[in-house]
């Protein structure tokens, strides 16, 4: 029979799986909104959660679109990286022995995926920010990224604890 925390940890992997594949979409829709932008333009605003305003930047300077779709198409494949690591987690997650190396460099290494995801957005919006003062559409926005700082730091310092759960694991097996 399982427990309760293995129907929660279920729940989570779908909801894991949901997230990854969402965001793969979005990644795959930008990516779509980019190239029918050169292609078709006249298409291109209908598209998936595309902006007109980002192809009126793009009637300015080709080069400066390329660059901001480029970073928005960056931190949605980095969120899907990051859901990914997250099921690939739940994968060699085992309840009965839940402190091991490997969940502890995974959970690590989803807060250095975070990081990235900040550092892309942080880019991102320091450069729509500079383009905004020589372009005459005021209203392009990232989404805020800083939320994602937060999270890695959560997650890095339980990485940390796993760590040393590990720690101190082994060292009770060698005493016994």
């Amino acid at each position: 029979m399982k427990t309760n925390t293995q129907h929660i940890l279920t729940v989570m992997k779908i909801i894991a799986w949901l997230a990854f594949v969402g965001f793969s979409i979005q990644c795959t829709a930008q990516i779509t909104a980019l190239v029918v932008g050169f292609v078709k333009p006249e298409f291109a605003p209908n598209l998936y959660k595309v902006d007109e305003n980002w192809f009126k930047l793009k009637e300015e300077s080709d080069l400066i679109f390329i660059c901001i779709m480029s970073i928005i198409i960056a931190i949605s494949a980095f969120k899907a990286n990051v859901w990914y690591t997250v099921i690939k987690l739940f994968d060699s997650l085992n309840l009965d022995n839940p402190f091991t190396i490997e969940v502890a460099k995974k959970l690590e290494g989803i807060a250095w995926q975070l990081l990235v995801v900040w550092i892309a957005g942080a880019i991102g919006s320091g450069y729509l920010k500079n383009v905004q003062k020589f372009q005459e559409i005021d209203f392009l926005y990232l989404d805020n990224e800083g939320e994602f700082l937060f999270v890695a730091g959560i997650i890095y310092i339980i990485s940390q604890i796993f760590k040393r759960g590990v720690e101190l694991q082994e060292e009770s097996e060698l005493t016994v």
